[in-house]
């Protein structure tokens, strides 16, 4: 499996679902992703993994999955990797991805804390720390500009795209008010246009 594919997954990959993906490669991505992330910006480096780089699902797949897990309580990373993990080799893929997401951050953040205790005095480490969350910064643009792409010339998608973010964003609104006020609105729309092309 190549490690290296700049290009997005082609709408023929979307009509094919999810490429059969074994458990120990679900485990190895999820392992070094929960290993290696800091200052936040997982999801990010979820989609550019799982979509970017090893085509595992598609930009339309990702979109859906982190729907869903932004909508389910918990955190977003961990929902996002359940859901994931399901699609590509069912419950056990979830279980396993969660595992390996889960597995270094837990036994490391006890060691982590007590060595930072021992270095935050250096001023190199804030700003180490800086670059980190800068680069997570990065990862997040990078995920909601080719996301967003999806939603080119579907004006309705970008009208809901806008509110959801006036209304969480500058209004700051409770998330889940604003996905249950906005979505029964947005599924009603879309739903005439799901099957005419099955014809």
């Amino acid at each position: 499996m190549p490690l290296d594919q700049p290009d997005t997954p082609s709408d023929a990959e979307t009509a094919e679902g999810p490429k059969q993906v074994s458990l120990l490669s679900i485990a190895a991505v999820f392992f070094w992703m929960g290993a290696l992330s800091f200052g936040g910006g997982m999801t990010g480096w979820v989609y550019r993994t799982v979509v970017l780089k090893h085509s595992w699902v598609t930009n339309a797949q990702f979109i859906q999955a982190m729907t869903v897990a932004q909508t389910l309580p918990g955190g977003n990373v961990a929902n996002l990797t359940a859901y994931i993990g399901n699609q590509l080799r069912g419950i056990r893929g979830a279980l396993v991805g969660l595992f390996f997401l889960l597995l270094t951050p837990a036994v490391s953040v006890v060691v982590l804390f007590i060595f930072y205790q021992q270095i935050s005095q250096y001023p190199i480490v804030g700003v180490a720390l800086e670059g980190v969350a800068a680069g997570a910064v990065g990862l997040l643009i990078l995920m909601a500009w080719k996301t967003g792409a999806e939603l080119k010339g579907n004006v309705v998608g970008l009208i809901f795209l806008a509110a959801t973010f006036i209304g969480v964003g500058v209004l700051k609104l409770n998330l889940l008010v604003v996905v249950l006020c906005l979505a029964p609105i947005s599924i009603a729309l879309a739903w005439p246009r799901s099957t005419p092309n099955e014809e």
